[in-house]
């Protein structure tokens, strides 16, 4: 509920003011991010699904020391590239038939269309980097 005179609250922060808020912190290692956590359609081989997924920051895998089974994950380096996605282990099973030809695939969603460079990333929930 808005209070008078405060800024109505916010649940999330942009990817710009996360740099920032990282680049001036004294006391932590590292820090990393999930922002705008959504549900999205994606086709799959069966059809359309809503899949999760939310742009991470590129050393999200690496501060949870996390390894794809099969493909890469997302690392620093594809801050050039952001339109990539990770797949669970269980969206790769369920949605695209453990298919390991799904590498290097592009999938239609409705922002443009995602390449499927880094699948999957263990049997952790959910989807990143859409």
């Amino acid at each position: 509920m808005p209070v008078a005179g405060r800024p109505p609250f916010r649940r999330t922060i942009t990817y710009s003011e996360f740099l920032d808020w990282r680049s001036r912190a004294k006391t932590l290692g590292d820090a990393t991010a999930v922002i705008g956590m959504a549900q999205r359609m994606v086709k799959t081989p069966d059809g359309a699904a809503g899949l999760w997924g939310a742009a991470i920051d590129g050393n999200f895998f690496e501060m949870l020391n996390a390894r794809a089974l099969i493909g890469r994950v997302i690392t620093p380096q594809d801050a050039a590239n952001p339109d990539v996605v990770v797949l669970s282990h269980v969206v790769w099973r369920l949605h695209f038939h453990s298919d390991p030809a799904i590498l290097g695939k592009t999938r239609p969603i409705p922002e443009g269309q995602i390449p499927v460079n880094r699948a999957p990333s263990g049997r952790r929930r959910g989807s990143a980097r859409m």
